[in-house]
């Protein structure tokens, strides 16, 4: 089971969500700066230099947390671009024809950025810390995070980019993710992180009623 935990952060006034299972402890903290940020610290899965490898498995076993990652996939990967009512109402459209061609303009530039993003089954984020071409930055060493389903669950899978070999006999790193708001490299798919975050805020861990599937992925088992 994966424990879910509130911290309260006081340098920037809100707080932190910490997910904690045997090996790891993922924690997605909303930043000073407006920015989203996801941290996994605890036991690396493996080091295939120069990367350093973090799994976080979520099974239907934690089935309403399953659900929510995994809407956050589906948000990203099945998407369907639309134009709000709001916009809907405050727009003279002079015939279909102009109508059509917003809607086909707006579906064209959502591909073009989620081609960005999306590789196969996967989900690919690279922290907005670093430039995505694995560029090496002193300050911020190239990590990213990896979303993809797996049999009965989400795998999230972080990466960094380690400088030298030699350094890690003594210190291996943690994995930080930046998900920016105001300027963001893959917007609008910043958004379904902060919706997520905002989910968990309101997240009740002492209230839990098991779901059909959970049971059946529990009693597979015995």
């Amino acid at each position: 089971m994966i424990e879910i935990r509130k911290i309260n952060n006081p340098h920037f006034k809100c707080q932190d969500i910490e997910y904690k299972n045997k090996d790891n402890s993922l924690y997605m903290t909303y930043g000073g700066n407006g920015d989203l940020y996801w941290h996994i610290t605890g036991k690396h899965s493996k080091i295939e230099f120069p990367y350093v490898y973090y799994d976080f498995v979520i099974t239907k076993e934690d089935y309403d947390l399953y659900e929510k990652f995994r809407d956050l996939y589906n948000k990203i990967f099945f998407y369907k671009s639309k134009i709000t009512n709001f916009e809907l109402e405050n727009r003279c459209w002079r015939n279909i024809a102009d109508y059509k061609k917003v809607i086909e303009e707006e579906k064209r530039l959502f591909f073009f950025e989620r081609s960005k993003l999306v590789f196969d089954d996967k989900i690919i984020w690279y922290s907005e810390d670093c430039i995505k071409d694995e560029g090496w930055d002193n300050e911020f060493p190239p990590s990213w995070v990896i979303i993809k389903p797996i049999v009965d669950g989400m795998l999230l899978q972080f990466k960094v980019k380690v400088k030298k070999e030699e350094s890690l006999k003594d210190f291996i790193p943690d994995v930080t993710i930046r998900f920016c708001n105001d300027g963001c490299r893959y917007r609008p798919f910043n958004g379904p992180f902060m919706e997520l975050y905002n989910e968990m805020m309101e997240y009740d861990d002492n209230y839990h009623q098991m779901h059909i599937e959970e049971y059946m992925y529990l009693t597979r088992w015995k």
